[in-house]
């Protein structure tokens, strides 16, 4: 059925992205790739089109932790929050990825997640975790301890047609909605 999943992914073309596999199989080679997600215009066409959610945060390395069917967070998740994104909707297919932006096409490999997910629409709400402020979440060198949150918290949830507006922009987040 469903899992849960939890990963570092990293980008060099400025995010990380959350797509249905069906919807983006016809890309092969950079000349697919260029047509069907260069542009911010193209970006959007595909949020529109329910295939495609932005994590945009731009170039790095940053820990997801997809879950399915959970409606919030942990209490501790709730305290480091900075900001969470209006949802988007998204269409799966049956198969459903993350990884950087440059990533998605038709070969999946390890810098792809993957997660089965039944064919349907869903709500997808992305949190963004301010971590690092947690009391033992950061060694002596900066880098995050075991304890650390994840830098975003994926909640995916399945749409029943309840009347929500839909967040269709490429940027992720709004500085409106920071929590800090």
């Amino acid at each position: 059925m469903h899992k849960n999943m939890k990963n570092t992914y990293h980008t060099d073309s400025g995010m990380l992205c959350i797509w249905d596999f069906e919807k983006f199989k016809h890309i092969h080679d950079y000349d697919s790739w260029d047509e069907e997600l260069c542009e911010d215009n193209d970006i959007i066409r595909n949020i529109k089109n329910k295939s495609f959610v932005p994590l945009n945060l731009g170039d790095g390395a940053f820990e997801v932790e997809i879950r399915i069917n959970e409606e919030s967070l942990t209490e501790r998740e709730k305290e480091y929050l900075l900001v969470p994104s209006l949802p988007y909707l998204l269409e799966s297919s049956g198969k459903v990825c993350i990884s950087g932006l440059e990533h998605v096409n038709a070969e999946l490999d390890e810098n792809i997640g993957v997660l089965e997910l039944e064919s349907g629409e869903y709500i997808v709400q992305i949190n963004l975790i301010d971590w690092n402020q947690e009391p033992g979440a950061v060694d002596e060198s900066g880098d995050p301890t075991d304890i650390a949150l994840p830098d975003m918290i994926a909640l995916i949830a399945k749409y029943s047609n309840e009347k929500i507006e839909f967040r269709t922009e490429v940027e992720t987040f709004r500085k409106e909605d920071a929590l800090r």
